[in-house]
């Protein structure tokens, strides 16, 4: 797993000086059902609202800020076979308003649970859907 980037580097620059296309994804420590690979931070963050163990004042601006991405970030609708089913989500590296606001979910969910990863890739595996913002990819 790659230590986290400041965001001045999302793109990787490799030896001979080209830059590489990374996309993004944060993860908790626990594996995701469908997947078996570690869990996506914005499920976490959004089954964590749905817990009792978080202080109200953090559960309300945990809210908040997941609220931007029910309100802006389109939501796939490929889950409906069993083998997108396995698709894990990505941040493109331009999607600059949501990787934002993912570090802010980040510094709140992180008090709950933690260790949360950053992965940065160029090779995500079979992509099954593309917006603006991510790339929905069965590794």
């Amino acid at each position: 797993m790659k230590k986290e980037m400041p965001m001045t580097e999302l793109f990787n620059t490799r030896e001979s000086g080209v830059k590489e296309f990374m996309y993004r994804r944060y993860t908790v420590p626990y594996l995701n059902g469908n997947t078996n690979l570690p869990q996506g931070i914005m499920g976490a963050a959004f089954k964590l609202t749905r817990s009792e163990e978080m202080e109200l004042a953090d559960k309300e601006l945990l809210l908040e800020k997941l609220q931007l991405f029910q309100d802006s970030l389109p939501t796939p609708d490929i889950f409906d076979s069993d083998r997108n089913k396995k698709a894990i989500c990505w941040f493109k590296p331009t999607a600059h308003l949501f990787i934002d606001a993912v570090e802010e979910v980040k510094l709140i969910t992180e008090k709950y649970i933690s260790p949360i990863q950053l992965h940065e890739s160029e090779n995500i595996g079979e992509i099954v859907y593309e917006d603006e913002y991510q790339v929905m990819a069965i590794p």
